[in-house]
């Protein structure tokens, strides 16, 4: 039961890797299975045009740990974002925690800066089948992106198992600049599952409410996973409401592609 509930966390947790800027709980980020994965995504509209994600993932299992070495990239016509990182989860009867290290290389027309970030999380079980989380990710311990050193996301989650549904919902503050909100729910069968969410944000410092919708369809054959995600944004934000590298929140569509082989 243990073993059900973390996998179908980690699945439920995992979606939100687009949409707008990548928020999870390190408790949760890592699949329980040995696996080389890929991941393309496209971003349309957005001040600086069409934004790319491309990224490369290796997971590996040892007992009830769980070790991440990923690659990642964005791109749009005058910025670019390259992350290099290994995250690290595990378990025991009733709690579960997790961190990641990156460093990453920002640059645009005029600049090349470097930063580091760590993220950590923990969660436990309330009740049967309900697990609650908080975490502090991407968190900048050294940077020469001003105004960036000691930012992070902070934020609490709430995941719980009804069977084949699942639902989930997170509350976090994206870098000391907005709130965001997910909530939705996931339908899991043996070789496919589908989810759809509500992921507001809210600017504080504007007064600015943001209403999106994101889904995904994950479809599994053998070892090999295929994940499809989308997301739309009803309202479109000024690059000049938050003050953050690669403004993702401009950008109001977009898709990523995950492709897996398990081993």
């Amino acid at each position: 039961m243990f073993k059900k509930l973390f996998i179908i966390s980690l699945l439920v947790l995992s979606i939100f890797t687009f949409s707008m800027r990548y928020v999870s709980n390190p408790a949760f980020s890592l699949e329980q299975s040995n696996v080389f994965g890929a991941q393309y995504g496209t971003y349309f509209g957005g001040t600086y045009g069409w934004l790319t994600n491309f990224g490369l993932y290796y997971n590996e299992v040892q007992e009830n740990m769980v070790g991440r070495f990923h690659l990642y990239a964005s791109k749009d016509s005058t910025q670019n974002i390259n992350k290099v990182g290994y995250a690290l989860a595990g378990k025991n009867t009733t709690n579960y925690w997790g961190g990641n290290f990156e460093l990453v290389n920002y640059s645009d027309s005029a600049t090349s800066v470097f930063l580091i970030n760590v993220s950590l999380g923990f969660a436990g079980k309330i009740f049967e089948n309900v697990i609650l989380g908080a975490f502090l990710d991407d968190f900048s311990v050294f940077s020469q992106y001003p105004g960036q050193l000691f930012k992070g996301n902070v934020g609490v989650d709430l995941t719980a198992s009804l069977n084949l549904f699942d639902f989930y919902s997170c509350l976090s503050y994206i870098k000391q600049e907005y709130f965001k909100f997910d909530i939705g729910g996931t339908y899991n069968l043996d070789f496919a599952s589908f989810g759809g969410f509500w992921s507001p944000e809210y600017y504080n410092k504007v007064g600015a409410f943001i209403n999106k919708v994101s889904g995904y369809v994950t479809f599994k054959i053998g070892s090999i996973k295929a994940n499809v995600r989308g997301f739309y944004s009803f309202d479109s934000v000024s690059t000049s409401i938050v003050n953050l590298m690669m403004n993702y929140e401009n950008h109001p569509y977009g898709y990523d592609v995950f492709i897996e082989v398990e081993f």
